[in-house]
């Protein structure tokens, strides 16, 4: 299911409101993983999860589950009647995600409602309306559209990402700016590893100076390619494919969630699939801003190659081989 909503598993009938979240013998589990920057705030904390379950001839298993190891697990019985399960463990520290699982068993829908995960507070038994809830529409009552079935797994993989990126940033925007920080380390890293990096992980990246003056490099093409576009030096069609190319995979391979939702590298690796599309907008737009005769830019671009890789190898593989 999607990182930010509960897809498919949304129907009506929740415990005193319109929605719930409904699993069937055919789609049994429903999980999401908080926010990272809430997954920060409980690190060595204990914390509670819950829900509200409501079925005939069926099991709900409720798991708190971090890279680091399963924090909390509960299975019961759901009855006719809507009851509360609770489940209560402590956080390891500096966890890459946490995530809240539901699993129902047997042969009846389960109805699910008021997914809730936050600090453990005065009553363990069950929270208040004042507790924090890291849980995001834990009843379902919000959905977005899932791309097309016939269209080919990648590309529904990058049209949700896209949804739910722009999904997350419509309903939780102050959950976004808390992860400002966290969105722009992403992007640095994911930025630095595309154009060098060694090993797996962590990634060495360049200085910050040497990725300023790469990203001023690339500005400077993106801004020339667009005035070639808008100029008609490159054919507009070709250009808005090649962008089109760049876009869809970098939502894909790096923005995944916003706001952030685990902690893995965001590694630019992903972005070598438009490869071609980068090459040739940048070409292009250095190009067109280049201040002397073609021949020169042509020396240049070839003599940049060596260049490049001794930087790499002196500045990233040599101290990364000692």
């Amino acid at each position: 299911h999607r990182a930010t909503t509960t897809g498919t598993s949304r129907c009506r009938g929740g415990h005193r409101d319109a929605w719930a979240i409904c699993l069937t013998p055919d789609s049994y589990q429903v999980s999401q993983n908080v926010a990272l920057v809430d997954a920060r705030r409980v690190a060595g904390r204990q914390v509670r999860a819950g829900a509200w379950i409501q079925a005939d001839h069926a099991t709900v298993s409720l798991d708190v589950d971090t890279d680091r190891g399963l924090v909390a697990h509960a299975e019961q019985p759901a009855t006719s009647d809507w009851r509360y399960v609770v489940v209560v463990g402590r956080v390891p520290p500096r966890p890459r995600f946490v995530s809240v699982a539901l699993t129902a068993k047997g042969a009846s829908t389960v109805r699910i409602d008021r997914v809730r995960l936050g600090p453990l507070g005065a009553t363990p038994a069950k929270p208040s309306a004042d507790d924090p809830n890291y849980v995001a529409n834990g009843s379902g009552d919000a959905a977005t559209l899932s791309a097309p079935s016939f269209l080919p797994t990648p590309v529904r993989r990058g049209l949700d990402g896209a949804v739910d990126a722009v999904d997350g940033v419509a309903r939780r925007p102050g959950k976004v700016v808390d992860s400002f920080g966290i969105m722009v380390g992403d992007a640095r890293q994911s930025f630095g590893s595309f154009w060098a990096t060694v090993g797996w992980p962590p990634m060495p990246l360049f200085p910050l100076w040497l990725e300023l003056v790469i990203a001023a490099l690339v500005a400077a093409g993106v801004a020339g390619f667009a005035m070639d576009v808008v100029g008609g030096t490159f054919p507009r069609r070709a250009g808005v494919v090649l962008v089109a190319a760049i876009v869809c995979v970098t939502v894909a391979g790096v923005v995944r969630t916003i706001p952030p939702s685990d902690a893995d590298p965001r590694t630019g690796r992903y972005l070598f699939t438009a490869m071609v599309a980068f090459a040739v907008v940048l070409a292009a737009g250095w190009h067109r801003l280049w201040p002397v005769a073609r021949p020169a830019f042509r020396t240049a671009a070839r003599a940049s190659i060596p260049v490049f890789h001794v930087l790499f190898v002196t500045i990233l593989l040599v101290p990364y081989l000692r």
